[in-house]
């Protein structure tokens, strides 16, 4: 009997430790469950094998960094852009191998950062930001770049394409008003007259490529110009370029897509100014100089102008006083793209109406990129 009590307590003891050892076992694979979000061995394996060949297709550096900022993914481009081996990046700290980086202040605010323009080395890059979130915490930080030089290349292309695009319309259409007109004089026999407009509308225009020949040479820069000049003739706007103005002396160091972004915009701000004087004379007018140690361009327009206590709200992304949407971006983008080149923009009361702006770009400007 008493080996009897024995063996029954011995039993109830092996069954509650297989009971507890069963209980431990579900709840520790539900956990290793729930992290993995319920994938199977072969999904993982999958997942792993796909996530591998994204990273070596992708044109784009791949740098991820855990919650202690040691790195846990760096693709080859990222790797052939900091110039060092894949392998040797792996397990890190970040500040290691990128010291300026500042995929730590988003590992710590958990904000993301958007197309930041940034220096590797002496590689321009524009990188991306993204911090990983699980369970309202962040666990890590995702940063994509990608050379500038890749993107300005396009956006060169772009610009070019849309530029002759927009001259080519403008032109086509003017002239296609002329053209009638022209028609019609000569059906009624006033040759002279036919003469007399022929002369009158090839003067302005060959007068200004002819300006831009000699006191414009940058491709970028004279296309911008002569297209947002065909853009003001169709709308019956007086374009006007000072005589005086001279852009020849601009240094290599200097983006010339950023000065097409920046006059861009201002000009075709000053356009839609002038446009909606609807009682007095439509003019815009530019000048510009190289001389000294600045680049400098003056817009100027005849329409109502800015609040002066608008000037500053002016400057930021959406802001705009016209209706419509896809507006309030350009002079966002003038001050973006002036900050990055060192330069400045004032802002005044121009004596034909509307409001002068004045941008100062240094010729060598004392400023450096961070890292990724």
């Amino acid at each position: 009997e008493v080996t009897e009590g024995y063996l029954q307590r011995i039993l109830l003891w092996v069954c509650g430790l297989f009971l507890l050892g069963g209980l431990g076992t579900w709840l520790i694979a539900r956990d290793v469950k729930l992290s993995i979000f319920g994938l199977e061995p072969a999904e993982i394996a999958r997942l792993f094998r796909e996530r591998n060949a994204i990273l070596d297709s992708i044109r784009e550096g791949v740098v991820a960094i855990n919650d202690e900022g040691r790195v846990t993914v760096l693709d080859h481009e990222a790797a052939k852009i900091l110039g060092i081996p894949p392998e040797s990046g792996i397990g890190t700290p970040i500040e290691t191998i990128l010291p300026q980086t500042r995929m730590l202040e988003v590992l710590k605010s958990g904000e993301e950062q958007f197309d930041q323009e940034m220096m590797i080395g002496d590689i321009e890059v524009v990188v991306n930001r993204v911090p990983i979130w699980q369970n309202e915490r962040v666990t890590g930080v995702v940063s994509s770049f990608r050379r500038k030089q890749e993107i300005d290349r396009l956006a060169q292309e772009l610009t070019q394409i849309q530029e002759y695009s927009e001259a080519l319309r403008a032109q086509t259409h003017e002239y296609s008003n002329k053209l009638h007109t022209l028609a019609g004089l000569i059906q009624l026999g006033s040759h002279r007259e036919a003469l007399d407009l022929i002369g009158r509308e090839t003067s302005g225009y060959q007068e200004l490529l002819g300006t831009l020949a000699k006191t414009v040479p940058e491709p970028l820069l004279s296309a911008i110009i002569l297209g947002k000049y065909n853009r003001a003739q169709e709308l019956r706007i007086n374009f006007k370029l000072d005589t005086e103005s001279r852009m020849i002396d601009i240094p290599e160091n200097i983006s010339r897509e950023k000065i097409v972004t920046i006059l861009g915009n201002l000009l075709e701000n000053a356009i839609e100014a002038a446009q909606e004087n609807t009682s007095g004379k439509r003019l815009v007018q530019l000048s510009m100089t190289d001389f000294g140690n600045d680049l400098i361009f003056e817009v100027e327009d005849s329409g109502s102008g800015i609040e002066d206590e608008l000037v500053d709200m002016s400057m930021k992304h959406g802001f705009t006083t016209k209706s419509g949407t896809g507006r309030g971006i350009g002079l966002s983008l003038v001050h973006e793209n002036l900050e990055y080149l060192g330069g400045h923009l004032t802002v005044v009361r121009s004596s034909i109406g509307g409001m002068r702006f004045t941008i100062y770009i240094p010729k060598y400007p004392n400023s450096a990129g961070d890292a990724v």
